[in-house]
């Protein structure tokens, strides 16, 4: 499939609703499939998009001048339709998001009905940015962001960069109907150490549209198919300042790098530091900031520093004393009821052996840094986490389905329950997890008939609130099994089986799609507690249970 994603640019006008796909050609059935693309706004035909097949039927062609498509010599099957065509998006990848599959799911017989298959047209933005007298600015970067659903945690992610030209204009295109934030930086130059004469005023370090300093203030924008919005920005001067100093960086050190960043947690403005340490941030307006110092050190440790700071004037000769980064022991134990044989992957804690429990930390705060545990050098098995900058983080456990996380606890902080807090300078405890290989099971059914489209189940267990749900797949009815169904164990197409779970309480939630669902965000998920099923399993048991799809696309 993704063979014919990549191709299909070189394809000639002349071939043109052919077949290209070599597998639709042989071995030829009785079914035909046909249909249109055309656009989801107007409804005009859109000629030469590309639509493939796949599954036991495999193809692909482009469609003729009136958007038209036929795909005949077809087995009976159920087949994967995907269109794509460049500037625009389907509804499957407009409904799933950027890292959806972009398929429906079709069951092909004799008296299929024809197909029509839409497209949306992508949006821009255009607009200017110039200063406080009308004058344009050249080589601003113009970024918008867009807020995406992450293993069920909402993320700011950028969406669309650009750049002014010399009259001040810039243009964004091939966006995605959706809500956007658009930001401007205004090109400045850094250097470390500041020369004579330097300027007093200068702009800000990024500015929102409509005309404000900071992202919590920003005016969010909604984009819809073939839009294209207008956005116009004055950034006008102001006072701005210098911050200087010195990191003493550790003994035989590989460096080190200064980072301003602002009260709310975004990046402001970074660079290196000589030779000796000495470092210069030049044109800070005022506020609030937080200095973050970072240096490698021997033996690969990483050594970090954090000074907060209110800038309203220069500021000179801040020293600067990172201290080295805590590296994380994990100690697993075992709580076994019968041998365990060694699988690849696996961990070897206090010269015990142990399955492979992977652990790692998920930071909850901007820029969401994530660490795992490694071996500590080739000569000694114990894992650890080393290097983790100060935040806060989740910490998630991956196991094979016979073993579960009985505890994991850092010193004492419960981290089924807890977020783990690294600050600089302070040690952590070792995180101490508990496996044991009583694991239950749960089998999952719809109530009524499984969406065409399939559904997903979410299980939580109320004994672990902080860490991420199990999640299942329900494949559509009638489908063939998939790799999702195969990877999450799901069992026959009206039901799933999930292993490997703890003894204890569980929520269980379907949908029929999570893509767009904020599901590690237990605010959003209450409003969908009502519909949830709830269920307990035991050790080496198995529990039954029914549950509500929930309709996400309605």
């Amino acid at each position: 499939m993704l063979a014919g994603v990549l191709c299909w640019w070189v394809i000639a006008p002349a071939m043109e609703a052919q077949i290209v796909g070599p597998a639709a050609q042989a071995d030829k059935g009785d079914c035909k499939l046909t249909g249109s693309v055309v656009d989801s706004l107007t409804g005009s035909p859109i000629p030469r998009a590309l639509v493939q097949l796949a599954g036991s039927n495999q193809g692909a062609m482009l469609t003729d001048a009136i958007g038209n498509f036929e795909f005949d010599g077809l087995k009976r099957s159920s087949v994967n339709v995907m269109v794509r065509k460049p500037g625009y998006f389907s509804e499957q990848e407009l409904a799933h998001g950027p890292r959806g599959s972009g398929f429906q799911t079709v069951n092909v017989g004799p008296d299929t009905a024809p197909l029509v298959l839409k497209l949306a047209s992508a949006a821009t933005v255009t607009g200017r940015v110039m200063d406080g007298e009308d004058e344009p600015i050249e080589d601003a970067q113009v970024r918008l962001s867009t807020a995406r659903i992450i293993n069920g945690h909402k993320r700011w992610q950028q969406a669309g960069f650009g750049t002014t030209g010399e009259d001040g204009r810039f243009r964004i295109g091939t966006l995605r109907p959706g809500m956007y934030l658009i930001s401007v930086t205004a090109n400045t130059t850094l250097e470390l150490v500041s020369p004579n004469g330097a300027r007093q005023e200068g702009y800000p370090l990024e500015w929102y549209y409509p005309g404000v300093p900071e992202r919590s203030g920003a005016g969010s924008i909604e984009l819809t198919a073939g839009q294209n919005f207008q956005a116009d920005f004055t950034m006008r001067k102001q006072p701005v300042f210098r911050i200087s100093g010195t990191m003493l960086l550790p003994p035989d050190g590989a460096g080190g790098r200064v980072e301003l960043v602002s009260a709310s947690g975004e990046a402001a403005r970074g660079m290196g530091s000589h030779a000796d340490g000495h470092f210069e941030v030049r044109e800070v307006p005022a506020g609030n900031y937080i200095l973050q110092a970072y240096a490698g050190g021997p033996n690969g440790h990483q050594y970090a520093a954090e000074i907060p700071i209110s800038v309203s004037s220069d500021i000179n000769g801040i020293v600067v004393v990172p201290a080295v980064l805590p590296t994380i022991p994990v100690v697993v134990k075992t709580e076994f009821s019968r041998p365990q044989q060694p699988q690849p992957g696996t961990f070897m804690s206090r010269g015990q052996f142990s399955p492979g429990v992977q652990v790692q930390l998920q930071g909850m705060d901007p820029p969401y840094h994530g660490f795992f545990a490694q071996q500590a050098a080739p000569d000694n098995p114990e894992p650890q986490i080393r290097g983790a900058r100060p935040g806060r983080y989740i910490v998630e456990f991956l196991q094979n389905s016979s073993q579960y996380v009985r505890s994991a606890t850092c010193g004492n902080i419960d981290l089924l329950r807890e977020p783990l807090t690294v600050t600089v300078g302070a040690p952590v405890e070792p995180i101490v997890v508990t496996l044991r290989d009583d694991v239950g099971g749960l089998e999952v059914k719809p109530k009524g008939a499984a969406p065409q489209t399939g559904a997903q189940i979410l299980i939580f267990a109320d004994d672990a609130p902080a860490q991420p749900p199990h999640i299942a797949f329900l494949s559509p009815p009638g489908a063939e099994p998939s790799i999702f169904s195969i990877l999450s164990r799901t069992g026959a197409s009206d039901g799933a089986q999930i292993q490997g779970l703890a003894p204890g309480a569980y929520t269980v939630l379907a949908f029929d799609s999570v893509e767009q669902l904020e599901y590690a965000n237990p605010e959003v998920m209450r409003a969908y507690m009502s519909r949830a099923a709830h269920a307990s399993v035991s050790p080496g048991g198995k529990t039954a249970v029914s549950v509500d799809v929930i309709r996400m696309e309605q």
